[in-house]
């Protein structure tokens, strides 16, 4: 008994078909028909073909959508308006008779001196009371 696998592939024709089998004499090689057509290939280099279109074709597909987008960015660069802004002047403020030489201080520094500043002055006045006695 004769053993075959047939495998239908579809084509851009409507209700055509690629009938693809196995050449039983050298398996190394693939029957197509189409029709009345018929054609012998070798099946290694019919898959390293389609390999090889498959990748290509990805390249080139790769390669139209950057051309693309290249045109995209240099058109919107075409289309930018440079706008020039300048900086304000600074307004001098004249200060009142009252306001100059006023220093004004910060909330930390009216709290009163720290633990470290109040050590600092007792030890100060210890050594000044020792030196005079």
């Amino acid at each position: 008994m004769r053993k075959e696998l047939t495998v239908y592939v579809n084509t851009n024709e409507e209700g055509e078909e690629v009938i693809v089998q196995r050449v039983t004499e050298d398996p190394d090689f693939l029957l197509l028909r189409l029709g009345q057509g018929r054609m012998v290939v070798n099946k290694a280099e019919l898959l390293e073909a389609i390999s090889s279109i498959e990748y290509y074709s990805a390249a080139f597909d790769n390669e139209k959508k950057m051309k693309e987008q290249k045109a995209k960015v240099e058109a919107s660069r075409k289309n930018v308006t440079v706008v020039n802004i300048e900086k304000p002047k600074p307004v001098k403020k004249s200060a009142s008779k009252e306001e100059e030489g006023t220093i004004i201080m910060d909330e930390d520094f009216t709290r009163g001196p720290t633990e470290s500043e109040l050590a600092l002055k007792k030890k100060m006045e210890e050594l000044l009371s020792n030196g005079d006695g």
